[in-house]
C-alpha cells in the first residue's frame, strides 16, 4: 500500500492516459512470476473456500505467467463471479445487480480502510461498470470482455489486474 500510495501521488500529476500507463508499467514490474506464485497463488491454494476452483485459478495464473493473457483475463474474471456466488451460498441464476451488491458487501465486511479506496473504486467503477456494445471500452471491464466487445484486453497489465481483483476480494 505505501508503494501504491506513492504511485498514486505521482500519477495525480500526470494526464489520465499517461497515469494509466505508469500504473500498468509499475504493477507489471512489481508482480513478477515469483511474487505471483508466492504471494498470491500459494495464498489461494490455502483458502478452503477456493478449493473447488483452485485448478482453474492455477491454470489461469499459469496462462498469465506464460504470457497467454487472452486466456487468463476471462478465466479470472469469470471465477471472480463464482467466488462471490459461493461466498453468499447462491443456487440458480444470480442477476448481475445482485452480484455487484454482494461484492460491495464483501468489501465492507473486509473492513476496508481509506487506503483501499483506490482498489474499491477500480473494482466497482471500472471492472463492474455496466457496458453496452458501441460504448467506449473501459479498462478491464468484465462485461466488455466476457461479452466480446473488448478485443484488446490481452495484455500483461490487464491480466495482472484481473488476478489482483480476485485477490482483493
Amino acid at each position: 500500500l505505501p508503494a501504491a500510495s506513492k504511485l498514486r501521488s505521482r500519477c495525480d500529476l500526470l494526464p489520465a492516459k499517461a497515469a494509466r500507463k505508469a500504473v500498468d508499467k509499475a504493477i507489471v514490474a512489481y508482480y513478477d512470476e515469483d511474487r505471483i506464485q508466492k504471494d498470491i497463488l500459494t495464498k489461494w491454494q490455502n483458502k478452503t473456500f477456493l478449493k473447488r476452483r483452485i485448478a482453474i485459478l492455477r491454470s489461469a495464473v499459469d496462462a498469465h505467467i506464460r504470457g497467454d493473457y487472452a486466456l487468463s483475463v476471462p478465466a479470472i474474471l469469470a471465477q471472480t463471479e463464482g467466488v462471490v456466488a459461493d461466498h453468499f451460498g447462491h443456487r440458480g441464476h444470480v442477476p448481475w445487480k445482485k452480484t455487484k451488491s454482494h461484492i460491495e458487501k464483501m468489501m465492507a465486511q473486509g473492513g476496508l480502510s481509506k487506503s483501499n479506496d483506490l482498489y474499491r473504486q477500480f473494482v466497482l467503477d471500472v471492472v463492474l461498470l455496466g457496458f453496452e456494445h458501441g460504448d467506449p471500452v473501459p479498462d478491464l471491464n468484465r462485461h466488455a470482455i466476457l461479452h466480446g466487445a473488448d478485443v484488446d484486453y490481452a495484455t500483461a497489465a490487464k491480466s495482472l489486474k484481473a488476478i489482483l481483483v480476485l485477490d482483493f476480494l
